[in-house]
């Protein structure tokens, strides 16, 4: 599964640190955040997949990623979380008002896959 997620669709809840959260993710050199869901497989009762994710040029690979397999009306979903530290890219969190305001270093992250 390959997936691109544009970086002006994130947003930290406020304008200003919107702006300047882009600004972190370089969303004018990297408007996309790359996302590779690959080789899924089952181990017992337990999903598993690899997954690289790109972003700011810069490559994280996660060699066996949990998911769980839920329903939700109706619907197979197969769901991962995991956090990801901006550190890891060389990244710096956006900070307003001499740092009252301030986005996290660390984003937490959601995959739902739906099995059809």
């Amino acid at each position: 599964m390959d997936i691109y997620l544009p970086v002006n669709g994130f947003g930290c809840g406020n304008k200003m640190l919107n702006r300047d959260f882009n600004k972190t993710l370089q969303s004018d050199d990297y408007p996309f955040i790359h996302v590779l869901v690959e080789q899924f497989y089952q181990e017992e009762n337990a999903y598993f997949s690899s997954l690289r994710l790109k972003l700011v040029g810069k490559e994280l690979y996660m060699e066996k990623l949990p998911f769980i397999l839920v329903e939700e009306n109706g619907i197979q979903l197969l769901k991962a979380e995991f956090e990801l530290n901006l550190s890891y890219f060389d990244l710096e969190p956006p900070k307003k008002f001499l740092g009252l305001l301030k986005v996290k270093e660390e984003l937490n992250v959601r995959l739902e896959l739906s099995l059809w």
